[in-house]
């Protein structure tokens, strides 16, 4: 049996159910034997991981769901997490991931691997507002979780949440009172500083399964309209991603297009028997992005990036702690939509060295 402190630790979670039309919509539709499909977008905590055997979060949340609402057995899973990634990566591959299976619910979860300066904060409310204008309206849940340390972008987070009137599920509200009084250890949810063990994960999907069982109970809202202002900003809603299997290069340099990382397989690996010929492309764009490699190998060098001729900056796919991750870096932000011409070759002295594009995101 649960104790009172377990108890008010659940309803603690759950900030606010929101306006509930769109997920009593889903419930409506899941009870009358209707397909439904749910998608967990996220990081490493939301990522599928063999070693718990079935019991991350997303997937008993879907069971969870399946179990109170689904008895036709109609409906789906997508598991949308991607290993060390940001809300900026997030939205760049939100339609191949995510929108392109029409989702009915989507559970957003980039709290510890955003930080909090301006963009992130467009970039996560852009990426919000793209989700609920999408073609299926989907419920938008927001989880908020914490480090062992207490980071969290939940502050700004939450005011998007507010604004749009979406329900959200905060682990800090929930254990860091616990934790301060002493009643729970940060060991009693995770074996590192972020990520939640078996037994962490459990806690999570309590946590959502209260969600649930507190909308079931609710009234229907009426349909709240789309805030036409929004709270940061949405420059970036209309996100596109750009790969070798949509891209039109002037000349591909001395990279050759191949299978990069599983997350962004159609990318370009540098040929380090070649001379430094740049990778060169026009496009339309107010809004650019690049997606590469980072790895501990010091064999993977650095790239210098110039757009219509001009130096932009120069980006480092060697990092100490780089473990074949995709990582994302704005290359050139709220300028006038235009045809650019963008150029990268390797840096000075590392012109017999790897370096790995994975992909960019662009605004027209």
């Amino acid at each position: 049996m649960k104790s009172e402190f377990h108890r008010e630790m659940i309803k603690r979670s759950l900030i606010s159910s929101g306006n509930n039309y769109r997920m009593k919509k889903v419930i409506h539709k899941a009870l009358h034997g209707e397909s439904t499909t749910l998608v967990f977008l996220g990081a490493s905590i939301t990522m599928r991981d063999w070693q718990l055997e079935g019991r991350r979060f997303a997937d008993t949340s879907f069971n969870e769901f399946k179990e109170r609402f689904d008895s036709y057995g109609k409906a789906k899973y997508i598991n949308a997490g991607m290993n060390g990634t940001s809300s900026m990566i997030g939205l760049i591959r939100l339609e191949r991931d995510v929108l392109r299976y029409n989702p009915d619910i989507v559970f957003v979860e980039f709290s510890v691997n955003d930080t909090k300066d301006s963009i992130h904060r467009e970039i996560y409310e852009s990426m919000i507002v793209r989700l609920l204008e999408s073609e299926s309206k989907p419920a938008v849940v927001l989880l908020f979780m914490q480090s062992e340390a207490g980071y969290s972008c939940q502050g700004h987070m939450q005011v998007i949440g507010e604004h749009y009137q979406l329900p959200m599920i905060s682990i800090c509200n929930a254990i860091q009172p616990e934790i301060e009084a002493g009643r729970m250890k940060w060991s009693e949810y995770a074996d590192d500083n972020i990520h939640p063990h078996a037994q962490g994960n459990d806690l999570i999907t309590e946590f959502i399964s209260y969600y649930f069982e507190t909308v079931a109970d609710e009234s229907e809202d009426e349909e709240s309209d789309i805030p036409e202002e929004p709270f940061y900003g949405t420059a970036y809603k209309n996100m596109k991603l750009m790969d070798s299997g949509n891209i039109s290069l002037l000349s591909a340099g001395g990279f050759n297009e191949t299978t990069t990382i599983k997350e962004f397989p159609n990318g370009w690996i540098r040929n380090v028997e070649t001379g430094n010929i740049p990778f060169r492309f026009k496009l339309r764009f107010k809004d650019l992005f690049i997606i590469y490699k980072e790895t501990r190998d010091p064999d993977e060098g650095s790239i210098i990036l110039s757009v219509d001729g001009e130096h932009i900056n120069t980006y480092s796919g060697h990092r100490t702690f780089g473990w074949n991750n995709p990582t994302a870096r704005p290359v050139l932000l709220g300028g006038i939509s235009k045809e650019h011409l963008v150029e990268i070759r390797m840096a000075d002295g590392d012109e017999h060295k790897n370096f790995s594009i994975l992909a960019f995101g662009y605004c027209e």
